[in-house]
């Protein structure tokens, strides 16, 4: 089997080096958008694990420097796209100017509200975890996250007719109920291993969340592009790990 799909998946997604060549057809991709994430949640394990070792001082930075991971190894590709939404949608109404504003790369008033929520919001739900074992939550969140972006970019239409930087991956059905297999196997492992019936409430605000961000672009734009994908993601993540905090709280 040929490594191009993947290659090209962890290129899109991550910072992290790869070898080999990209696929020329970047749909063929999607289904491998998972494993990224699982690198990146094993990262997150991985670093949480070595400050759990060090003294319990250290634990209170888990918060800030797992967030600092996050952005570095996944190149702030969500938050890029979350900003950009939260600029777009909060300083335009009409279809032309939103589209304008989300492919100006400057950084406006909402854009910069919604990073720095993001950020304070993703550090304290790392913080809340807290050890090793409890952000193994991570590991449904982000595989899942990255499936569901596969769907989204196979059933859900591009918004720019002229193309973007999502759209080489879009409209490919086929690769999205691949996808769709894949987003059910993550959540009935998180029901599985992270604490049964209460996972599937969890998995399901946290789409509904990001179904929220999808249908806000469908109805100004027709369809999605890439800093949408971003912003769903975001925000998929930030609530899964917040309603399994709260569900594990009670």
């Amino acid at each position: 089997m040929s490594l191009k799909p993947l290659a090209t998946a962890f290129r899109t997604l991550t910072t992290l080096p790869f070898p080999g060549c990209d696929t020329e057809e970047k749909s063929r991709a999607l289904p491998f958008l998972f494993i990224p994430g699982l690198a990146v949640a094993g990262l997150h394990l991985l670093l949480a694990r070595l400050m759990g070792l060090g003294s319990g001082r250290l634990l209170l930075l888990t918060g800030p420097v797992l967030c600092a991971l996050n952005a570095v190894v996944t190149g702030a590709l969500h938050l890029d796209g979350l900003a950009d939404t939260a600029d777009a949608f909060g300083m335009a109404r009409s279809r032309e100017r939103t589209l304008a504003i989300l492919k100006d790369s400057r950084l406006g008033t909402f854009g910069v509200a919604a990073v720095a929520l993001a950020l304070l919001w993703r550090s304290a739900a790392y913080g809340a975890l807290g050890d090793a074992k409890a952000l193994a939550i991570l590991l449904p969140c982000m595989t899942g996250s990255r499936a569901m972006q596969g769907i989204m970019l196979s059933f859900i239409p591009y918004a720019r007719p002229e193309g973007g930087t999502g759209s080489p991956f879009a409209g490919n059905r086929n690769m999205g109920w691949i996808c769709a297999l894949e987003f059910g196997l993550c959540s009935a492992a998180s029901v599985w291993l992270l604490g049964g019936a209460p996972m599937i409430v969890v998995t399901t605000i946290a789409m509904l969340s990001a179904g929220a961000v999808c249908a806000s672009y469908c109805r100004r734009l027709g369809g999605i592009t890439g800093d949408g994908i971003g912003a769903a993601t975001e925000i998929y993540e930030l609530m899964f790990m917040t309603m399994a905090i709260a569900i594990a709280g009670n």
